[in-house]
């Protein structure tokens, strides 16, 4: 009788454990809300020159990247409004790279807070003013959360 008494504590414990390991729900329609009108904010406050509403990707899985081109007259992008929509406590690292010519260059990033809050990440210093090419990534480890980009900046002369 003891040996069950203790093999069903060891199962009880176990199954605790794995459930408290479980990583946290995220409502993923309240999710796609939150983009809509994360677009909306951005889009009322800033000069957008291109955006982006999807899911977090990871170093192993790049799906999240997207590449923007712009044709003439060539922009000048000054910095990154985004968020990410998640569970307490989750980050998310954000970053871009811009093209000139045919040279690719670190545009910025940061780490962010996934609470569903825009974040304005300004350009590395010095950042070229004629820019064809835009790559925007928000990476994550774990579960995919929903974020929303918005390369901001001026159209050329």
């Amino acid at each position: 009788m003891g040996r069950f008494v203790c093999a069903g504590l060891i199962a009880a414990v176990s199954l605790a454990t794995l459930v408290g390991c479980a990583p946290p729900e995220v409502d993923e329609t309240e999710a796609q809300r939150w983009q809509t009108r994360a677009r909306v904010e951005a889009s009322s406050q800033y000069d957008v020159l291109a955006d982006l509403a999807s899911s977090t990707s990871t170093e192993s899985d790049p799906d999240g990247v997207e590449t923007f081109t712009f044709g003439e007259p060539l922009v000048a992008v000054d910095e990154l409004v985004v968020g990410c929509y998640g569970a307490p406590g989750e980050t998310a690292t954000a970053s871009w790279r811009i093209r000139t010519g045919s040279t690719w260059l670190s545009g910025g990033g940061a780490e962010i807070e996934c609470d569903g809050s825009l974040v304005t990440v300004q350009a590395m210093e010095g950042a070229p003013e004629r820019v064809n090419a835009a790559v925007v990534e928000v990476i994550r480890e774990g579960e995919p959360r929903q974020f929303y980009a918005a390369l901001v900046g001026e159209t050329g002369p």
